[in-house]
């Protein structure tokens, strides 16, 4: 064989897609991250775990689709790669720790996460992957903390301004590139904590993400920082471990329309 032709054999290998992927979960959008990586060479099978107890370590949370992922198939091929991912909000108390919240039973539990932040200002997602083939596990915990504007905490614990922030969810939810790319709209006791970044961003109202000030950003470091934190918050794979279905990952990930559709609206500054 020729050196070129050698050359290209190796790089056909390193790019080589598996057929299968088992997505533990109920997510649209991350079953549709999936489906992209495969580039059409294989076939995402997707199984809902069983529910959990609430207020378990998101990692442990991820560990659990993963084990219940593998009792329920245990049929089929040995091919395929199992992968399943959880986040979960957890509010900053005055005294710098951590509190996770659960997604909400009504609306009063969403207003008292965001009085449990009158000190602090600042919340945090942890996204967790958990990863197996063939009996070998890898996981990633990913952070994306937030800070907001002190102004715009104190607006939304009052009436009008908890108002508001339910309308901008319910507006922002069900308009584009949401109501056009296949995901049906949203509400705040679909998240953890009912604590939308998107809808915080609409409002004006986030100061900080993991350490960088929004208004001190040039455009397109702008759009890299809101990116990054939508994916991990909405979708929660780790890139790194998507790396390992596919090497470009993170290039199909970021020119995925829903994403960059996403991201251009919250750039805009188009804020309600």
């Amino acid at each position: 064989m020729h050196e070129s032709e050698r050359g290209l054999a190796r790089r056909e290998a390193e790019v080589a897609l598996p057929r299968n992927i088992v997505y533990a979960g109920s997510s649209d959008k991350r079953a549709a991250v999936l489906s992209m990586l495969l580039e059409k060479s294989g076939t995402v099978l997707q199984t809902l775990p069983f529910p959990f107890e609430p207020n378990v370590p998101v990692t442990e949370v991820a560990e659990y689709k993963i084990s219940t992922a593998l009792n329920q198939l245990d049929l089929l091929s040995s091919e395929a790669l199992i992968i399943a991912a959880d986040t979960q909000t957890c509010v900053v108390l005055g005294d710098g720790s951590l509190r996770a919240r659960n997604k909400p039973k009504n609306k009063a539990e969403i207003r008292a996460n965001f009085a449990e932040m009158s000190f602090s200002a600042t919340y945090e997602v942890q996204a967790a992957t958990v990863f197996s083939n063939n009996g070998t596990r890898m996981k990633d915990l990913l952070h994306c903390r937030v800070g907001l504007r002190p102004d715009t905490l104190v607006e939304i614990q009052t009436e009008e301004g908890f108002a508001r922030y339910c309308d901008v969810t319910q507006r922002f939810y069900a308009e584009p590139p949401y109501s056009t790319n296949g995901f049906p709209p949203m509400e705040l006791q679909d998240m953890s904590g009912g604590i939308s970044l998107p809808v915080l961003r609409m409002m004006n109202g986030i100061e900080v993400i993991n350490g960088k000030r929004l208004d001190e950003l040039e455009r397109q470091e702008l759009g890299d920082v809101i990116k990054e934190a939508l994916f991990t918050v909405a979708v929660g794979f780790s890139p790194v471990l998507l790396e390992k279905i596919n090497p470009r990952a993170r290039a199909i990930i970021y020119n995925w329309p829903w994403l960059v559709e996403t991201t251009d609206k919250l750039v805009a500054g188009n804020h309600a």
